[in-house]
């Protein structure tokens, strides 16, 4: 769930299906939501 009033977040949050850590960058800019998936260690 992405949460519209904080413009960027970023946290890490383990793969639903291989466990590994997933590092999530989300910005919300002008009412649009961009977000970013990479491996922990990228």
């Amino acid at each position: 769930m992405i949460d519209h009033s904080v413009a960027e977040q970023d946290y890490i949050e383990d793969c639903e299906v291989c466990c590994r850590p997933i590092r999530l960058m989300v910005a919300v800019e002008d009412g649009e939501s961009y977000v970013t998936a990479l491996h922990e260690d990228e």
